[in-house]
């Protein structure tokens, strides 16, 4: 997938990007500065926004604008007046830590579900164009109160496209697996932990996920928003590492390390899942990843019906659900590459 620079089809647009001072929603913001739009960035706090405004500052405004919209997703109100206007929306906000989000299920499901029915909302009110949610693989199979409202979230966000009338949006959906260099990332954990000598806490000396990169994570948000018909759960081929040699890859090479097996976290999965048996019976490779087709067209726009119809006789269908134990573990050398990288 090409990086976010010379991306026409956003040429001349008005893009809002939620969650803009997490990983995913700041990188995505300071790849859309590079292009002809205006990037509208939302987000609670404060501080991030400032610093997205001092890089932003440093562009050529005569081809790049910036705006700031301090609120949170939870507020209507302020989100349709950050919608006005707006021709692609890139709905990155959540709570995303499983274990906090475990413990304070409320306030997940204030975030996740009733944010995401606020995101639909303001959208179909201000006639946004293409809505793009970024999910996680824990909403496939969930065990998590995480995993859970990000599977809700999906389908708020499929059965959008049931209600769009004679409106032009269209909502869809892309489905991450581990961005290893995100804040709060276990990664974080592993480094202060190898730089004091102590031993590595491993929840399972067997657990395994799929990575990806932050900056392939924003590339699969803007192939998701070019080639969208609506409905859509787009995938991206992704590694799969071993929780155990992600600390080794971020030890010095030869370093010897003692680990500590400590049992896993509450709703804390042995391994993780980018697709369901049911879904791989709906899901069609793409030039890097795969795009999984929605169960029932029942009421869906017509136009997207036709494409839908066009992929399933066309594409080449996957057929098998994608597990990361299933898939051999990067090695410890490619991870340090992948790291670097990251």
């Amino acid at each position: 997938m090409n990086s976010a620079l010379g991306h026409s089809f956003l040429d001349e647009k008005r893009v809002l990007v939620t969650g803009a001072a997490g990983t995913i929603g700041s990188l995505l913001v300071e790849s859309l500065m590079q292009d002809a739009v205006t990037v509208c960035a939302f987000d609670s706090d404060e501080a991030g926004l400032a610093v997205l405004k001092s890089k932003a500052d440093k562009f050529d405004h005569t081809k790049n604008k910036f705006r700031g919209f301090a609120g949170n997703i939870r507020d209507v109100a302020r989100l349709e007046e950050a919608c006005s206007g707006v021709n692609y929306l890139f709905h990155c906000a959540a709570m995303k830590h499983v274990d906090i989000c475990e413990y304070n299920p409320i306030e997940a499901v204030k975030t996740n579900v009733e944010g995401v029915k606020n995101i639909v909302g303001a959208a179909l009110k201000n006639n946004v164009e293409r809505v793009i949610f970024t999910s996680s693989d824990k909403a496939v199979n969930p065990q998590s109160t995480m995993g859970a409202t990000k599977l809700l979230g999906e389908r708020i966000f499929i059965a959008a496209n049931c209600a769009v009338g004679d409106r032009i949006t269209r909502f869809s959906v892309v489905r991450f697996g581990n961005i290893l260099t995100s804040r709060g990332s276990v990664t974080e954990i592993f480094k202060d932990q190898i730089r004091k000598g102590d031993p590595i806490t491993l929840t399972s000396q067997g657990m395994t996920r799929f990575v990806l990169s932050a900056t392939n994570a924003v590339n699969l948000c803007l192939f998701a928003a070019e080639q969208m018909n609506g409905g859509e759960i787009f995938l991206q081929n992704m590694e799969v590492a071993a929780i155990r040699d992600v600390a080794a890859a971020l030890a010095v090479p030869g370093q010897q390390l003692q680990f500590n097996e400590i049992g896993r976290r509450p709703a804390e999965k042995e391994f993780e899942e980018l697709s369901t048996e049911d879904e791989a019976e709906r899901s069609y490779e793409t030039t890097n990843g795969f795009v999984i087709l929605p169960e029932k067209l029942d009421n869906m726009p017509s136009d997207v019906i036709d494409q839908f119809c066009y992929i399933e006789a066309n594409y080449k269908r996957a057929k098998k659900p994608l597990r990361s134990d299933q898939h051999p573990p990067m090695s410890i050398e490619a991870l340090r590459e992948f790291l670097r990288n990251g």
